[in-house]
């Protein structure tokens, strides 16, 4: 059923009984799933009920089959805190992982079985992943790179992109649209009657990692490092420098939740900045400061990274590249003056 909630709401939801809990009832549930909801809605899914297969008994083919099946469309597997049937864990929810789902058991019913009662955060549901907005980076390299070879100092670089940016500012954004990747395995998985389960996995990884080996040591080893990249979030050659936190030890566990490690992130940023002893000082005006040599400017243009994301003010790093290297440090010499730097437009200095 797809239910519109508010008049703006989409989410699918789906109330299953798989009265044996048989593989065929398995892989006859996925692929309806897969068949009949759009890809770009497939991320507001909720599937609950009785589906006869016992979550106590992990290593059961059913279980795997509905673990792989269910992870291969983004559903996570809400487990119930307690048994449902007897001890047997048969009722559960399988909730797209965006929506947080958690389950409660209560204690009476009518039925042989326990009713389970779902909880999920709604607010995101209309979110489509399918298509993502970002800076047109062609347009910023082109832009900045114009308004660079026409000035001939640092004030007129900053109005000749200004000028540029205004004039294109409906361009700014490109729409993409995300690619479908082949489900293979899920096909695999519910295509295929009377299938060792276990045996299709594994067969799949060695055939995948072993493709992997070949492409790694051909002319189409690029093909391999992305491959490893999408399946194990691995970057051949990348250099981590610890610049996204995705776990923090706070007073003796750790936490992983975004939301509270970005606050503690905050409050200790705010700690570090602000000494609650001292009054606040009052800002001061960017102070005017002598022009640089050609050959001090050089010197930061040559310590400056690229090949960065481009931002959202379509200014670009192509300036810091091999070819206009020497133009920029003769261009940005005198960038540390009052008079330019209060020429800098709010948009380079905001966060979206």
């Amino acid at each position: 059923m797809r239910i519109v909630i508010h008049g703006n709401k989409i989410l699918w939801l789906c109330n299953a009984y798989l009265y044996k809990g048989k593989v065929s009832q398995v892989q006859k549930l996925f692929k309806t799933l897969l068949d009949i909801i759009p890809k770009e809605e497939l991320n507001r899914l909720v599937i609950i009920g009785d589906l006869n297969v016992d979550l106590r008994k992990k290593e059961t083919e059913k279980f795997k089959l509905i673990k792989s099946l269910a992870t291969q469309l983004g559903l996570d597997i809400i487990e119930p805190p307690s048994g449902t049937f007897r001890s047997s864990k048969l009722d559960f929810a399988l909730v797209s992982k965006n929506l947080k789902g958690s389950l409660r058991v209560e204690n009476s019913s009518l039925s042989d079985h326990l009713p389970i009662i779902l909880t999920i955060c709604p607010s995101i549901i209309n979110l489509d992943y399918q298509k993502i907005s970002l800076p047109n980076s062609k347009l910023a390299h082109s832009l900045t790179k114009e308004a660079l070879l026409n000035a001939n100092n640092s004030k007129s670089l900053i109005q000749n992109h200004q000028i540029s940016y205004e004039t294109n500012k409906n361009r700014s954004l490109k729409n993409i649209k995300r690619k479908d990747y082949e489900k293979k395995l899920f096909h695999l998985l519910t295509e295929r009657k009377n299938i060792a389960i276990s045996k299709v996995i594994e067969d799949y990884w060695t055939d995948l990692l072993n493709e992997n080996e070949k492409l790694r040591f051909s002319i189409e080893s690029s093909k391999a490092f992305k491959q490893l990249q999408n399946i194990f979030g691995y970057r051949s050659f990348e250099r981590r420098d610890g610049g996204i936190v995705n776990s923090i030890l706070m007073n003796g566990k750790i936490i992983h939740e975004p939301e509270m490690i970005n606050q503690a992130l905050i409050d200790v940023l705010k700690s570090i900045q602000i000494d609650k002893t001292r009054p606040l000082s009052s800002p001061e005006p960017f102070p005017d400061m002598e022009d640089l040599s050609e050959e001090e400017s050089f010197q930061i243009i040559e310590r400056m990274a690229t090949n960065k994301a481009i931002s959202f003010d379509l200014f670009s790093d192509v300036i810091f590249s091999q070819d206009l290297k020497m133009k920029t440090a003769q261009i940005v010499k005198d960038l540390w003056s009052k008079e330019v730097t209060q020429r800098l437009h709010d948009s380079h200095f905001e966060l979206d």
